[in-house]
């Protein structure tokens, strides 16, 4: 089953852009409070939402993972336009050890080495900072073995499968952004179950995948979410139709969130909560403030919610004052230069296509010398 629909290029680069720094906004003002208390948060901003950053606004392992997730889909891509196969369950465990390197394993000790599995990505210092990486996410890429959906690795349902799966809905392997909203559900699933066993922690992401390809595919949230639901267990529709009732005046208030849809440390709840305050808010700000300023995990949530609402507004939506103090963006803006660059390649762009170089420099940094599937 595929759901075509037609793409407008002129749209992806500030939706590619929106989506990675709407995710990158909403991290960075969620980390310094995530295990607060919404008292404790309150009185810190004198109760007001957190708009602003309130410790040193850097990126933490929900950028970082989805940056690496942006690396691994862009080398199966790569791949399949060179041979016409890929493994993208492959391809994604070979970048999340990378970034397992940049929170202090060693290259040895993840069995990495020849020119195959260098990473410029995880050349970037910034992304070498621990930041509270999730603990499912370290022990699942620790073993060695790579969790499938048909295979699961461990029971977790925790959020960290979800917070990274953004890029499974315009990064689907040789498809445009939103041309197969059905098979970016499948590939957010597949992120997701590389470190997450459980149906609750894989089925969440794909839904969320789906709705970000929908979002490319210019529908709106409503619609988007809408098409989503068609792929649901009767429990997360049930979650989400809670959420966007809870949402569908304005954001919801921060003692309501943890009321009446958890702490978001597990993907379902974590959706829940972003698609709530990204329902209706009055601003992009306000929704991805809202989605950070509760009790429990407020930069997965943060990070989510301003993934959905850059893909639906667009870049041009976000703060740039605030953008322009997070440590690491220069590294999320140059993973955006290159996914848009090999949508460009792939599928034709608003302008003239980019040349060899462009294209080269994509190998040499995404499928350097090549890997088997």
């Amino acid at each position: 089953m595929c759901l075509a629909v037609a793409v407008d290029n002129q749209d992806w680069h500030a939706r590619v852009s929106g989506t990675l720094l709407g995710g990158a906004l909403g991290d960075a003002l969620g980390g310094p409070v995530e295990f607060y208390e919404i008292h404790e948060i309150l009185e810190i901003t004198g109760g007001s939402l957190v708009t602003r950053f309130y410790g040193e606004p850097t990126i933490t392992d929900d950028t970082q993972m989805t940056l690496f997730t942006c690396e691994g889909l862009l080398g199966a891509n790569l791949q399949f336009a060179a041979s016409g196969v890929c493994h993208p369950p492959s391809a994604l465990f070979r970048s999340y050890l990378h970034w397992l390197v940049t929170q202090g394993d060693s290259w040895d000790a993840v069995g990495i080495e020849g020119e195959a599995w260098s990473s410029w990505l995880a050349d970037h210092e910034v992304l070498h900072r621990v930041e509270a990486p999730g603990v499912t996410c370290l022990s699942a890429l620790r073993s060695g073995e790579i969790g499938r959906i048909d295979r699961p690795i461990n029971d977790s349902k925790g959020c960290g499968g979800i917070m990274r799966a953004a890029p499974a809905g315009f990064l689907d392997i040789g498809k445009a952004p939103g041309a197969n909203l059905i098979g970016a559900h499948e590939l957010g699933c597949e992120v997701a179950a590389v470190t997450h066993g459980h149906h609750d922690g894989i089925e969440p992401a794909g839904f969320f995948a789906m709705v970000i390809a929908g979002l490319f595919a210019e529908n709106s949230l409503e619609r988007s979410v809408e098409l989503a639901l068609g792929t649901a267990s009767e429990h997360l529709r049930g979650l989400v139709e809670r959420a966007i009732a809870l949402g569908e005046r304005h954001p919801p208030e921060p003692e309501q969130i943890e009321r009446e849809l958890g702490g978001g440390w597990v993907a379902d709840e974590a959706l829940a909560i972003a698609l709530s305050c990204a329902w209706n808010p009055t601003n992009v700000l306000e929704g991805i403030a809202s989605a950070v300023t509760h009790t429990g995990d407020s930069d997965s949530t943060g990070s989510m919610c301003g993934n959905m609402l850059g893909a639906l507004h667009g870049s041009d939506a976000l703060p740039r004052e605030l953008l322009d103090q997070i440590v690491g963006i220069d590294v999320v803006e140059d993973v955006i230069h290159d996914v848009n660059t090999w949508l460009d390649i792939a599928f034709g762009g608003p302008e003239e296509a980019p040349g060899e170089e462009a294209a080269r420099s994509l190998m040499q940094r995404y499928f350097p010398g090549g890997w088997s599937s």
